[in-house]
């Protein structure tokens, strides 16, 4: 049955495969369908246009724009249609409408704001993921906990989600990454407008993959961008009101850059270590505190 009340936006990249049993699959339960064809040099684009279906919205980027990107266009169309709610699918297969109905629930029997697939509650889904992407999403979320202040959300980076549009209103569109960290920003945006956002069961489908990519590398890789996130936050979400949370945030930052100097001239301070350790552990049981409270 279609949801009146909401809109999906369909991203896809070269799902030649893929995408003409993607937008078979969801078609039935929304209202329109925007689907963002992100500058794809196979067939998608033709098989898009041969889809008979009303109520879908192509949207042909001449290049790639990567995925957060593409989100952003399609959100931008979507917004023009006042739909009460937003949702985000990939195009690649591996989402199935048929958690849909975990999400439709949330939306009528609580006050939801933001609602999230979560692909680690249903040990079905974990024993058919590849081993190294389980492994990869654990120590990314991790990261993301930290960054992002969202201590409950076990599965940060699953793309399947769900958003009211006076929310997604709120948050600056400058500020959404356009590649891969389009759902980690999200998160970060989301903290600092105190929305509530809550989890839901959901599988995924995997075709059989192999990756060459060392995990400790990709983390790595990650951890300055997470940085730069958990900063962003911290300065966007207490420094105007300049609390007690911000407060303790400059001792430790402080402290820290103290500690750093003193190392690098050869000074090794107990006392440093202990300030820096005490204050970023008080900043972040308060980040907690306060996220924990916006979001229960």
């Amino acid at each position: 049955m279609k949801r009146s009340d909401s809109i999906a936006i369909i991203l896809a990249f070269n799902e030649e495969k893929n995408i003409e049993k993607v937008v078979d699959d969801f078609y039935p339960y929304f209202s329109k369908l925007i689907i963002v064809d992100d500058g794809s040099t196979d067939s998608t684009s033709s098989i898009l246009q041969k889809l008979k279906y009303p109520d879908i919205v192509l949207i042909n980027n001449e290049k790639n724009l990567g995925i957060g990107g593409a989100f952003k266009k399609g959100l931008k169309r979507a917004l023009t249609f006042n739909s009460k709610w937003i949702f985000k699918i990939d195009g690649d297969g591996q989402m199935s409408s048929g958690d849909l109905i975990n999400f439709f629930n949330h939306m009528d029997s609580t006050n939801s704001e933001y609602i999230k697939g979560n692909r680690f509650t249903n040990n079905i889904t974990n024993s058919s993921m590849p081993k190294y992407r389980v492994l990869g999403n654990y120590l990314s979320t991790l990261l993301n906990k930290i960054s992002s202040g969202y201590w409950k959300i076990y599965d940060s980076n699953n793309g399947f989600l769900a958003i009211k549009s006076d929310v997604i209103k709120l948050f600056r569109m400058e500020k959404l990454k356009n590649n891969y960290f389009l759902e980690n920003s999200l998160l970060v945006e989301a903290n600092i407008n105190n929305i509530r956002v809550v989890e839901v069961p959901t599988n995924t489908i995997y075709e059989d993959e192999v990756s060459s990519i060392p995990i400790i590398k990709v983390v790595a890789t990650l951890m300055p961008t997470f940085i730069v996130f958990f900063y962003s936050r911290m300065f966007y979400k207490y420094f105007y009101s300049f609390s007690f949370t911000f407060i303790i945030f400059l001792i430790f930052n402080i402290s820290s850059l103290f500690f750093l100097l003193n190392l690098v001239s050869g000074f090794f301070s107990n006392g440093l270590i202990i300030c820096s350790l005490i204050s970023i552990a008080t900043v972040l049981f308060l980040d907690i505190k306060n996220t924990n409270e916006s979001t229960s």
